[in-house]
């Protein structure tokens, strides 16, 4: 499997050095700057992308600003709602990337689909990708608390269905991310299960998870 590794803290970015990780993902756009310049201290090779906000959120804009000309391997969009609003993004990275003398598409977008209601019924219009794209992600516990659901329901395994067939769909991985409390002693089955389900990989989300999966390596696929 592939795994991306969420880094929020000095402490994570060291335990995902000492996993080897091949990619990181940075929760938010707040305090990337620091964690970049500490994976890079380190001599980290991870492909990094960092957590914006939905591209109706006031808060998108001055979020992309923030990044600077140091602009990110990739960026993950919460909420994505299809084919739109990767466009919209596409549009926004594409005037950041100038201005940074990057080439454009230089910065990639995965995708976190299904994260709310409207975005499970918008798994669909995913059909087909788009340039930038490099993954779809899966939250079943943020959609489980957005639609005040159990995450162990049957509405969890028909989102994570769909959210399968819809990368399939664009031809691009799927990733679902586990929640922070899945204890590591279990994280190697609930993978495997995942990997049944027509996932790729999993975003791992808490230090001691790292462990676990370093521990398999089996399990572990270099790709980001």
């Amino acid at each position: 499997m592939r795994f991306i590794h969420e880094a929020s803290s000095p402490e994570a970015i060291e335990a995902a050095d000492d996993c080897s990780a091949s990619a990181l993902l940075l929760p938010t756009v707040a305090a990337a700057s620091g964690l970049r310049g500490l994976a890079r201290a380190r001599g980290m090779r991870a492909a990094i992308f960092v957590a914006v906000s939905p591209t109706d959120s006031g808060a998108l804009e001055a979020e992309l600003d923030a990044l600077g000309a140091d602009l990110p391997d990739g960026v993950l969009l919460a909420d994505c709602r299809g084919r739109a609003d990767l466009q919209r993004l596409s549009a926004k990275l594409a005037v950041r990337e100038a201005r940074a003398n990057r080439p454009e598409g230089a910065v990639g977008i995965l995708a976190m689909a299904g994260q709310s209601a409207a975005g499970v019924l918008a798994l669909p219009d995913f059909s087909g990708g788009a340039r930038r794209l490099q993954g779809l992600a899966h939250d079943p516990y943020a959609l489980a608390q957005a639609i005040g659901a159990d995450p162990a329901a049957s509405t969890s395994d028909t989102a994570m269905s769909l959210a399968a067939f819809a990368a399939a769909a664009a031809n691009v991985p799927a990733y679902l991310a586990l929640s922070p409390d899945q204890d590591p002693a279990t994280l190697i089955r609930r993978c495997a299960q995942i990997r049944g389900a027509g996932f790729a990989g999993a975003i791992l989300r808490t230090p001691a998870q790292f462990l676990a999966v370093r521990e398999d390596h089996g399990m572990i696929d270099k790709r980001p």
